[in-house]
């Protein structure tokens, strides 16, 4: 019989912050065995980051903790990769960030060089070790963590939604170097993610919380398979796009996990009258235009071209959602188009008297009061709304709970619902939105989208989520090289695409079928629709 112990035991352990306030977590028994691979999910504010923060004792928030937390692991033999890459990159240069967790451990400058030298080549950072950490793209800023992460050469790595932020191939390059180190360098390793269709083939195990309690834990399989049988209307929404669509056609069967083991359940299906329409349909031509680029340029100081001779226009009551890879120059856009940068050349055209309300990456800008309800109130009051219509809002948001509360100690997803129901209180006639589904777990983004829907309001929408953009798109367009490379309705603008397409499109758009949505796939397999 095997004498090996777990890492890091947990039973059932609860922590709570403050007095008088309702656990973070509770009742909470987990092994983490050397070797596994655990994603963490759960609604925003479940208690992933909590959770994830006490395993690491040096960073653990200050609270009250209740059961027992067994570890044979050092501090410094766990380190934590956080969703903001920006937060761990604290000096001039690449070279300088990634020798910092060495320096604080005080480790000889000969084995920081040798650890540097293998760490760098195993990553294959060399050509950035002397920029500026204000010079890299998202994933590479993100790449550069998780190195510099890895510089103490842990056991454990703890990852709070690294690819909240980045662009799908970017996302897709990220995930694909974890699992490197996970098979490769033997690290132990634990994310908390709500992009599942990649995270959920790497897992070991699913561990799947509410309101701080595990309510699943178990193989990707086995989860997927138990809360599809048992229609938990809960966690429906969580279940990737393969996983889900493979349970439909055959829920005997274990669910696919990958795009590949979807495109094989399908293929037995796809018939030739029964494919999706596959012609590319054009742009939207109708309605009044709101907001119109012509030939707009615009550069940064002393700095490349950021826009060229960009063209575009955004039509009343459409929602219009703009993809491009990190540093593409999306950000930028919205600013001008909200008024908040002036193009070098060119012109925009708004409608008269628009009032614009625009949500930035950073939602720091958005919350000037001491409490959520401070805030909710004067947006109110900014806007003409009634207090009753604040109360509607309030409620419709799940944000009652958090009046209370200073805006800085909600989590991510938290966050972003206060800051785009305070958005819509000021009464806008255009949104200009920069990343909103960031940190919403998918049962919120169903939600915002279907608001967004509800609101018909113009809406023009900078995002790196595909099936958020798939599914509650009038229009994509995606912005290269300073301009406007394609636009088109969903379905014609993902058709054929490799990289910039839902794990749908991948599993079957080597098979001649432009299915990117759960609904086209039912249709395609003839299958009723279930959730």
């Amino acid at each position: 019989m095997s004498d090996k112990q777990p890492l890091l035991t947990l039973r059932d352990y609860g922590f709570t912050y403050a007095l008088g306030t309702a656990p973070a977590l509770n009742h909470i028994s987990l092994e983490i065995w050397e070797g596994d691979f655990i994603v963490l999910c759960g609604a925003s504010g479940s208690g992933k980051s909590t959770l994830l923060e006490l395993l690491k004792p040096d960073i653990a928030p200050c609270g009250t903790s209740q059961g027992k937390m067994e570890t044979m692991l050092s501090t410094q033999e766990t380190a934590i990769v956080f969703q903001n890459p920006e937060a761990q990159l604290l000096t001039t240069s690449v070279l300088n960030d990634l020798a910092l967790p060495m320096e604080n451990r005080g480790l000889s400058p000969q084995l920081m060089r040798r650890r540097m030298a293998e760490t760098v080549s195993f990553f294959g950072l060399e050509s950035l070790l002397h920029r500026g950490p204000e010079l890299l793209s998202g994933g590479e800023k993100q790449l550069v963590s998780l190195c510099a992460a890895l510089m103490e050469q842990p056991k454990l790595l703890l990852l709070d939604e690294p690819a909240a932020q980045l662009d799908p191939i970017a996302a897709r390059a990220f995930f694909d170097m974890l699992r490197r180190v996970h098979e490769e360098l033997g690290v132990t390793v634990v994310l908390a993610e709500h992009r599942l269709d990649e995270a959920a083939a790497l897992a070991d195990r699913l561990v799947l919380l509410e309101r701080g309690e595990i309510r699943y834990a178990g193989t990707p399989e086995k989860v997927f398979r138990k809360i599809w049988i048992g229609r938990d209307e809960d966690f429906l929404p969580f279940l990737p796009q393969a996983p889900l669509c493979s349970l439909a056609i055959d829920e005997t069967k274990a669910p696919a996990l990958t795009p590949p083991q979807l495109r094989e359940r399908c293929r037995p299906f796809l018939q030739a009258e029964q494919k999706t329409a596959n012609s590319r349909k054009d742009p939207l031509s109708g309605g009044k235009k709101v907001l119109e680029f012509r030939d707009v340029s615009f550069s940064y100081e002393k700095g490349e071209p950021v826009l060229q001779n960009l063209r575009m226009a955004l039509h009343e009551n459409e929602v219009l959602c703009l993809l491009g890879g990190n540093g593409s120059g999306k950000s930028t856009l919205l600013k001008i188009a909200a008024g908040l940068l002036q193009p070098r050349a060119g012109r925009v055209k708004r409608a008269k008297n628009l009032r614009i309300g625009y949500l930035p990456q950073s939602l720091h800008a958005c919350f000037l009061a001491d409490t959520l309800e401070e805030a909710l109130q004067d947006s109110r009051k900014k806007g003409g709304c009634t207090q009753e219509e604040k109360q509607r809002m309030t409620k419709a948001f799940a944000l009652t709970a958090l009046l209370d509360r200073h805006p800085y100690d909600l989590s991510g997803g938290e966050q972003q619902r206060a800051a785009f129901a305070a958005l819509l209180l000021r009464s806008p006639d255009l949104l200009l939105l920069d990343e909103p589904t960031k940190g919403l777990d998918p049962a919120a983004k169903q939600f915002f989208g279907t608001v967004l829907r509800g609101l018909s309001l113009p809406v023009l929408l900078a995002t790196h989520d595909i099936p958020f953009a798939a599914a509650f798109a009038d229009r994509c367009a995606m912005l290269f090289d300073g301009s406007i490379v394609d636009i088109a309705q969903p379905r014609g603008f993902f058709r054929g695409s490799r990289y910039y397409t839902t794990a749908i499109g991948q599993a079957l758009s080597p098979l001649g079928s432009d299915a990117i949505l759960y609904e086209d796939v039912l249709s395609l397999c003839g299958r009723e629709e279930r959730v």
